[in-house]
């Protein structure tokens, strides 16, 4: 299969390309939005109760508002 020397020339230009694209993306804070956590529990069940517990921890670890959804 013989590749024609244009399209040759685009993809190295494109493998040349593709690290530094990676690399501005990471510079980017996480997390942008809020965080959601999902229990699948009714809401005042103990494994509500931990969740918001951690919670609370991660929104004081990562400076972001964390919403606990209770699902059940």
């Amino acid at each position: 299969m013989k590749i024609p020397r244009r399209k040759l020339w685009r993809l190295a230009a494109g493998a040349a390309v593709l690290p530094a694209m990676s690399r501005a993306s990471i510079a980017q804070d996480y997390p942008t939005r809020p965080i959601h956590l999902i229990v699948g529990f009714p809401a005042g069940t103990a494994p509500d109760v931990i969740a918001r517990l951690i919670g609370q921890r991660l929104a004081e670890q990562f400076g972001k508002s964390v919403l606990i959804e209770s699902v059940g």
